[in-house]
């Protein structure tokens, strides 16, 4: 029998803690401004708060695919 740990994003592990520990974590999507984003890989920590200073509305978040 195969067990793996896997996580979300919002656990702030870093990839290095991740490798190390063979954790595998799942990017939460999120859309801010009507764009869709993955956390930490299709937009970075920096540029998320750049466009949260310059958004009219709150981002919102939805749960990871099945197949992620």
């Amino acid at each position: 029998m195969k067990i793996a740990v896997v996580t979300d994003s919002t656990a702030n592990i870093t990839p290095e803690e991740a490798a190390k520990n063979n954790i595998h974590v799942v990017p939460i999507p999120f859309s801010i401004d009507g764009q869709n984003f993955r956390e930490g890989v299709d937009i970075s920590t920096d540029d998320f708060y750049q466009m949260l200073k310059s958004s009219s509305s709150f981002p919102s978040t939805s749960q990871p695919s099945i197949g992620e």
